[in-house]
C-alpha cells in the first residue's frame, strides 16, 4: 500500500499549480494535489483542532472535487507546553511506524504548523535509526514561495537528505564498530534517491553507482568481523582494494550532490587505504598494513581481534612466502610452525605475552586471576608499540 501523510496548518492557503514528477495539480491545499498525482491508497492529515476548525471542510471538499474518498485525521496538540510537544512527536512517530514494513509512505511537510515540520524531521530519524522503517520513504515539500510567472509551484522531493542523514550515520558507526551490515540498505537506498536525483535533472554526468559501494561494504565488513586477513588483504583483488575503488569512484558523485558527506568519506578512505597493499605481508609494507589493522580494531573496541592480529602479525614478520599470505592453497602449515618457532627462539617470552592476554578475553575472565579491562587494552596498545617498534624495517626472505 501506499499511505500518504499530510499537514495542515492555520495558514491563509492560495490556490497553485504544483508540479511532481512532470505531473501537474491546482489547489489550495497541497494534501488534495498529492492525492490526485500519487494515488496512495490512505490518506492522513495531521492537524489541530485550530486549523482543522478553519481548512478541515475545505481540504474534504477539494478532495470530493477530485472524486477521492476525504482524508483521515490525526489529531495533534498545538505543543503550547513539553508535554503536548512531546505528544505532538509521539502522533508523528506512530503515523510514520503505522504502515506495513514493504509500504511506501509518502511524507509531506508543506503545511507544518509552528515546530511540526522539525518535529517530523525527528520522528523521521527515530524510526529509521530505532524501528528500521519505514524502508521505502518518500518526504516532499510543495515550494509555493518558488512559484514561477504562471503560478506554477514546485514540490521538491527532499528524500535525498534523510537517506543522506541515515547513510552519515551508518558510516559513522562502521568507522567506530567495522559494522558495515548497517551500512548496505542506506547506501542502496542513498543510491536510488541520487539516481532519481539524476534521471529528473536531465541525467547529466554519468549515472550514481553506489550499488557498487554497498556491496564492497559487505564483503569488506563481512571480512573485517570474521578476520579473514587473507581476503582482507592478499586476495586478488582484495575486498579491501575493492572497497578503496569502490569509494574513489563514488566520492565525486556522492559530494556533488551532497557535499557534507565528503569529510566521512574521506575518513572511511584514510581507514581503508593503508590497508591495500600487493607486498608479501612479512615485509615491512605488509607488516604496515597488518599493524594497521591491529589499531584499527584496537579502536573499534575489538580487543580479541587486536590480540590475534597482534599474535599472527608477529609472527608472519619470521614467516617466509610459503606461509606469509593467508590465501586457500598457497598456505603450508609446516612453515608457518617454522616462522613461530624463529619467533619463539628470537623472544621466548613474547608469544607468552600475547597469549596471556587473548586467552584471557577468550576465557571470558573464567580464570583464576582475570585481568582488568584496563590492564587488557593497555597491554595489547603496548604490544602493538613494541611490534611496531621492533619490525621496522625488516622482513623475511
Amino acid at each position: 500500500m501506499k499511505h500518504l501523510i499530510s499537514f495542515l496548518g492555520t495558514g491563509n492557503y492560495q490556490r497553485v499549480t504544483y508540479e511532481l514528477d512532470g505531473k501537474r495539480a491546482s489547489s489550495c491545499y497541497i494534501a488534495a494535489v498529492l492525492a490526485e498525482l500519487l494515488e496512495p491508497d490512505k490518506v492522513i492529515v495531521a492537524a489541530t483542532d485550530e486549523a482543522w476548525a478553519k481548512h478541515g471542510r475545505g481540504v474534504e471538499a477539494a478532495f470530493r472535487e477530485r472524486n477521492l474518498d476525504p482524508p483521515q485525521r490525526a489529531a495533534i496538540p498545538p505543543g503550547a507546553s513539553e508535554a503536548e510537544l512531546w505528544s505532538q512527536f509521539q502522533t508523528v512517530v506512530d503515523l510514520i511506524a503505522a504502515p506495513g514494513e514493504d509500504d511506501e509512505v509518502v511524507f509531506d511537510i508543506t503545511h507544518g504548523f509552528r515546530s511540526q515540520p522539525f518535529f517530523a524531521s525527528a520522528a523521521i530519524d527515530y524510526c529509521r535509526s530505532v524501528l528500521g522503517r519505514p524502508a521505502n520513504l518518500r518526504v516532499v515539500y510543495g515550494a509555493f514561495e518558488a512559484k514561477n510567472s504562471e503560478n506554477v509551484a514546485p514540490i521538491w522531493d527532499l528524500t535525498v537528505y534523510v537517506d543522506a542523514l541515515d547513510w552519515s550515520r551508518a558510516l559513522l558507526l562502521f568507522l567506530r564498530t567495522g559494522r558495515a551490515d548497517d551500512v548496505v540498505k542506506p547506501t542502496e537506498r542513498l543510491g536510488r534517491s541520487l539516481r532519481k536525483q539524476w534521471s529528473l535533472s536531465g541525467r547529466h554526468g554519468p549515472a550514481p553507482r553506489l550499488q557498487q559501494l554497498a556491496r564492497a561494504f559487505e564483503n569488506f565488513g563481512k571480512d573485517l568481523v570474521t578476520v579473514r586477513t587473507g581476503s582482507m588483504l592478499c586476495e586478488q583483488p582484495s575486498s579491501a582494494k575493492q572497497l578503496l575503488q569502490a569509494l574513489q569512484e563514488s566520492r565525486a558523485e556522492v559530494t556533488a550532490r551532497i557535499p557534507p558527506l565528503g569529510h566521512v568519506l574521506d575518513r572511511i578512505l584514510g581507514m581503508v587505504r593503508p590497508l591495500c597493499t600487493d607486498a608479501r605481508l612479512s615485509q615491512p609494507e605488509g607488516q604496515r598494513a597488518l599493524q594497521h589493522l591491529a589499531r584499527m580494531y584496537l579502536q573499534m573496541g575489538r580487543y580479541a581481534e587486536a590480540a590475534a592480529m597482534v599474535r599472527e602479525g608477529w609472527i608472519t614478520a619470521y614467516a617466509d612466502q610459503r606461509a606469509d599470505r593467508p590465501v586457500r592453497g598457497r598456505f603450508e602449515t609446516d612453515a608457518r610452525e617454522e616462522a613461530e618457532a624463529r619467533l619463539r627462539t628470537d623472544s621466548p617470552r613474547l608469544l607468552e605475552e600475547i597469549g596471556d592476554v587473548r586467552n584471557d578475553i577468550e576465557h571470558a575472565g573464567f580464570r583464576k586471576q582475570p585481568l582488568p579491562p584496563e590492564t587488557i587494552i593497555s597491554r595489547i596498545r603496548k604490544l602493538i608499540d613494541r611490534w611496531e617498534h621492533e619490525t621496522a624495517g625488516s622482513g623475511s626472505s
